[in-house]
């Protein structure tokens, strides 16, 4: 980002390659950054809750590695954590993810954990 300030005109002029515009002054190009950036911030989370509520298409995408895939849904997760949010049904959603492996003992393996989450069991990190 470049910004330029006009001398006696007092207008600050701010480009890069995708926006370019001009302020009367401070107070204004501040304003308009903080718009943007808040915007920005919503689509975010809501980008990430949407990546969030699709693991099962996720750990294909993975190839049922899931390693990969957790490390996938921790980025996402500490994403929303630096903006201040959180997921409310992220076990409903992992366990989503988990199911959609291939494998018939990990699939045993999940729906006993699913079971004990049912039960009311705190699941931990594993």
């Amino acid at each position: 980002m470049k910004v330029q300030t006009s001398g006696e005109e007092s207008k600050i002029k701010v480009s890069n390659s995708v926006y370019e515009d001009e302020f009367q002054d401070g107070p204004l190009y501040l304003k308009n950054m903080i718009s943007r950036i808040t915007i920005d911030s919503r689509s975010a989370v809501t980008y990430i809750h949407s990546a969030l509520s699709e693991l099962d298409q996720h750990m294909a995408k993975c190839g049922n590695d899931v390693s990969r895939f957790n490390d996938f849904v921790r980025m996402q997760l500490d994403a929303l954590n630096a903006r201040g949010k959180s997921s409310n049904d992220i076990m409903v959603n992992l366990f989503k993810g988990y199911k959609s492996v291939s494998d018939g003992q990990f699939k045993q393996y999940i729906a006993q954990k699913v079971n004990e989450f049912n039960e009311g069991s705190s699941i931990t990190e594993e």
